[in-house]
Formats: C-alpha cells, sequence, structure tokens
C-alpha cells in the first residue's frame, strides 16, 4: 500500500513538472512572439529606439529567431538617405554584421528567403565601407550566386574589384553590363550614374570607343549630378581621349576643362590622337610632385611617347619611374596594370 502511495505521488510530481514546463515553454514562445511584434511596429513607425529595446526583449525568451537579429542588424544601419553619396549615414557597420551574421547562422536563408537576400547585401555594402574588400566580395558573390536576378548592387562591387585590384576587365564586363536593367528602387535608378562610368571605363579600355562614348554621355547628361562627381569627371575625360583619337584636340582640351582634371589626362589625349611631341611637352610642364594618380597618367604618356618616338634612353627612364611609383598604390586598376605590362616587357627588350 505504502509503494503504492509512492509511486502515485512521484507520478503526481512528474505530471506536475511537465504541466509547469509546458506553461514555460509555450509562455515564452508566447512572450517572444508579442515583443517581436511590438518591435516590428516600432520600427514600421522608425522608431528605431522602441524597436530595438522590443527586439533585444524578444530574444531572452526566443534567442533562435533568425529574423529578430536580422531587424537588430537593420536598425544598426539607421535611416537611410536615398539618392545621397553616403546611403547609410548613421550606419554602425560592426554592429549590423554582428546581428546579420548572427541570423545568417540560425538559420534565415531557410526562415525567410526575402530577409536573407537583404542580409546579403548589407553585409557586402557595410565589408566595403570597412574596406575589408575579400570579406565583402565573398558575400556579394554569395548573393551573385543565389539570386542573379535581383543582384544589382553585387554586380557592381564584384566589377568595380576586379576592375580596380583583380586586373579581370573581361568579366568586369560580363558581370556589370546585365546590372543597368536590373534597377529595382528610385535610389538603385538615381546610382546608375556609377554603372554606366565603370562601363565607359571598360570600353576605353577595350578600344571600343562608340561604347565608352555611350556611356560617358550618359553620365553627363544625367540632371541630378554636377560637375563635382567624380563620375562625372571620368566621362569628360573619357570623351576627351576620343576626340583625341580622332585628332579633334580643340574639344578634347574643352573636355579636359570641363573635367577640371590634370593636364596629364590632356597629355594623354594627345598620346592616343599620335601628336607625341605636344604629349610629352605637355607633361613634361606638368607639376607631378604631388604624387597623386594623375601623376601616374603624365609618367605614362612620358614613357609612351619617348617610346614610340625610338628614345629610349628616356622611354627606359620614364619606364621606371611609372614601375616604382604605381607599385606602391594599394589600388592598380587595369590601366595601370597593363601599362606596367608593357613597360616590363619592354625595360626586357631595352637591357
Amino acid at each position: 500500500m505504502q509503494e503504492w502511495l509512492k509511486n502515485k505521488k512521484f507520478v503526481a510530481v512528474l505530471v506536475i513538472l511537465a504541466a509547469l514546463l509546458t506553461v514555460v515553454f509555450f509562455g515564452a514562445r508566447f512572450t517572444a512572439s508579442y515583443y517581436y511584434k511590438k518591435g516590428a511596429e516600432a520600427y514600421s513607425q522608425n522608431n528605431f529606439v522602441d524597436a530595438k529595446s522590443n527586439f533585444s526583449i524578444s530574444l531572452i525568451f526566443g534567442p533562435k529567431n533568425p529574423q529578430t537579429y536580422f531587424w537588430l542588424g537593420r536598425i544598426a544601419l539607421g535611416i537611410p538617405t536615398p539618392k545621397q553619396i553616403i546611403y547609410w549615414p548613421q550606419a554602425d557597420y560592426k554592429e549590423m554584421i554582428k546581428y546579420h551574421n548572427k541570423a545568417i547562422s540560425l538559420g534565415l536563408e531557410k526562415k525567410n528567403r526575402n530577409l536573407y537576400r537583404i542580409a546579403l547585401d548589407h553585409l557586402g555594402n557595410a565589408y566595403w565601407n570597412l574596406n575589408e574588400l575579400d570579406k565583402a566580395r565573398e558575400k556579394y558573390s554569395e548573393k551573385l550566386s543565389k539570386f542573379p536576378d535581383s543582384s544589382f548592387w553585387a554586380r557592381y562591387f564584384i566589377a568595380w574589384h576586379d576592375f580596380n585590384y583583380l586586373n579581370k576587365p573581361d568579366e568586369a564586363l560580363e558581370t556589370l553590363l546585365p546590372a543597368i536593367i536590373m534597377a529595382e528602387s528610385d535610389n538603385d535608378r538615381w546610382n546608375l550614374f556609377r554603372f554606366h562610368a565603370l562601363l565607359a571605363q571598360l570600353y576605353i579600355y577595350k578600344s571600343d570607343f562608340a561604347n565608352a562614348v555611350k556611356y560617358a554621355k550618359l553620365v553627363i547628361e544625367n540632371n541630378d549630378l554636377t560637375d563635382k562627381f567624380l563620375e562625372v569627371k571620368i566621362a569628360h575625360i573619357i570623351l576627351a581621349l576620343d576626340y583625341g583619337r580622332q585628332k579633334k584636340f580643340t574639344l578634347a582640351e574643352s573636355e579636359i576643362k570641363k573635367a577640371s582634371s590634370s593636364d596629364c589626362f590632356l597629355a594623354l589625349a594627345y598620346t592616343v590622337g599620335e601628336n607625341y611631341s605636344k604629349a610629352i611637352s605637355i607633361a613634361e610642364k606638368t607639376d607631378i610632385t604631388a604624387q597623386t594618380f594623375s601623376s601616374s597618367v603624365c609618367l605614362q604618356v612620358l614613357a609612351g611617347s619617348y617610346l614610340l618616338r625610338g628614345d629610349k634612353v628616356k622611354a627606359k627612364k620614364y619606364m621606371e619611374e611609372y614601375l616604382s611609383f604605381t607599385e606602391k598604390l594599394t589600388e592598380k586598376s587595369i590601366f595601370i596594370m597593363s601599362n606596367r605590362q608593357q613597360f616590363t616587357g619592354e625595360l626586357l627588350k631595352i637591357k
């Protein structure tokens, strides 16, 4: 009899414990859901302080919800400023990275594929702004691989990275060209000038002047931009090089003035037009002590022009100076890499 009572009490305790655990479990889930919804409501009203507070409380009761971490990461970016040079002026990129990576590690891709798609863009952009380019490329490459038809910014970054660091002009063009019809938002469409400027540079590298001019003019004709934008300056320089090719040097000079650029680019236009004496005259008179990118253009003009005129002594001098100068640059565009390869080969012939 006593044994039976003991067993009965034991079973009763188990039932009570099970009931308590059930209440705790479902209570926690309910509480997590409640604060998640309050966080989402506050977020929709741009009340990021209350949104962050509610999402943080939700995590206490539901620490494995990837969507909660996503929204905390999104809040870390702050309020965007569309159609401006800096889209996220208040961003805490390191905090955003922490939350977004946590969301992905908890299975955001399966839970909400759309938020996962956005998270990859956010992460790529954050790493880019922090100058962690390898990590940015990793995230943008993942975005391009899984969402090829909605990879507007991923395509731009990868092409930009190929252009400025990896010396992959063909890959850059192949990646970038489809992006110009992928703009989804007004902000994307406003930023198309960046894509057009990069396309213009890629095409002029390939000596496709028709397409280079086409995309350069799209940049210049954009009424939202001023001459202070780097892309506008680049576009005017590309038109100058095309006029130089046609030996329309007066028009080339006009474009360089519009770009407010160094005379080194005017010298380059004369080089393209095979007026090497004028190119040398301009380049030699230009002050390159500032050691800027334009300085390398003057050295390129002097090295190439003297080489084509058969003056091997001066060509050797300027080719060596060009190689020494550009070796110190972290960012070596496809133009710099092409010149370096050419001059290295020519120096071997001279020796």
